[in-house]
């Protein structure tokens, strides 16, 4: 081998051994930065769970019913306008007001209807006074003495009767006519007036109405009848009385009311306690749920505990789950007398002052 050739070997070893060295040095620095980015850990502490109880009470329960009311529906009427083109004469109502049956709610003008209906009336009164004189003048020429008459006199006598007669007939179809016309304007006169069909209130007014309008062919009053009443059903949880009182509640009111009727169904033994306002001003309510609460007879020296500690097993029997040292000890069975008010009384199987798990 040639000095160069080994001068050039030389050089290429060396070549790539520092190219090792550089590419070994570039790794460390990445990994180095990699490492420093890294995101740290959060660590949190061990938290022991921690067993919610309560004690075993003794004392006196005030029990308390609750029983929700249901009204009774109301008898609505609609009314709307059944002329054509209707103007509005006077709105007599507001929404709120209580009317009796047969009060005009609102009407319309009638100068034309109306007219009309006078001018038959008055023609009809013409007829019907011409009938009453015809009829008694026929009377008056029935009535002639014939004795006193030779015959041609009393043909024409018979002739003027028949003429009588037949004018009546002819007054008394006008008559008829004239009546048959008059009902069917007083049918078009009573359109030009709404009235209340029955007692109760006004629920509803049509705003297009209040402002002076009438608008067609949809409802623009509307009332609400029929006696306020509620009820609710009972079967052992208390004993109602006729007219005894309670303040019913709802969520933005408050009424009293008075039992006002019971019905007992003997069958099924369900009992109906019907319910109505001890102010008789009252006389709409709707869309509101009352509810009234009645205080019972307590219960004096009793051990309890809070309802939901009650647990149910498989076999029906009632257990609760004892708890010391906020440890669990042991599942437990106990007897209840009763649940009241979100108690349970204990009758065997507690003492006071234990302790049990809250479910």
């Amino acid at each position: 081998m040639s000095l160069f050739g080994a001068k050039t070997s030389y050089f290429i070893r060396l070549t790539a051994i520092i190219s090792s060295l550089v590419l070994l040095l570039c790794s460390f620095a990445c990994a180095k930065d990699d490492f420093k980015e890294e995101d740290i850990i959060q660590k949190e502490l061990y938290e022991k769970a921690v067993i919610e109880t309560v004690s075993v009470q003794k004392g006196d329960i005030k029990p308390w019913v609750t029983f929700s009311l249901t009204q009774t529906p109301y008898e609505r009427y609609n009314y709307e306008t059944n002329i054509k083109d209707p103007e509005l004469d006077t709105l007599y109502v507001s929404a709120g007001d209580y009317v009796e049956a047969g009060s005009v709610l609102v009407s319309f003008k009638s100068e034309k209807i109306s007219k009309d209906y006078n001018d038959t009336k008055k023609k009809l009164e013409q007829d019907e006074l011409l009938l009453s004189h015809t009829q008694k003048i026929k009377g008056i020429v029935e009535a002639t003495d014939r004795s006193k008459l030779n015959s041609d006199e009393i043909k024409r006598l018979d002739k003027k009767i028949k003429e009588y007669e037949d004018t009546i007939l002819l007054i008394e179809e006008d008559v008829r006519l004239k009546k048959a016309e008059l009902s069917e304007k007083q049918t078009e006169l009573d359109k030009c007036y709404i009235k209340a069909k029955d007692s109760g209130t006004i629920t509803y007014v049509n705003k297009m109405l209040q402002n002076g309008q009438v608008p067609a062919n949809i409802d623009i009053i509307t009332q609400s009848c029929g006696e306020m009443l509620f009820f609710t059903e009972v079967n052992d949880e208390y004993t109602f009385k006729l007219d005894e009182e309670f303040l019913g509640k709802s969520a933005t009111m408050e009424m009293n009311l008075k039992v006002s009727e019971i019905n007992k169904d003997e069958e099924s033994g369900v009992t109906t306690v019907y319910f109505k306002p001890v102010n008789t001003d009252i006389t709409y309510v709707e869309n509101e749920r009352f509810t009234i609460t009645i205080e019972k007879e307590s219960i004096n020296d009793v051990l309890y505990i809070d309802e939901a500690c009650v647990l149910t097993a498989q076999n029906g029997r009632y257990y609760v789950v004892l708890v010391k040292d906020g440890m669990y000890k042991e599942a437990r069975y106990i007897e209840v007398e009763g649940f009241v008010d979100k108690k349970a009384v204990i009758k065997s199987g507690l003492e006071y002052g234990e302790e049990v798990a809250l479910r």
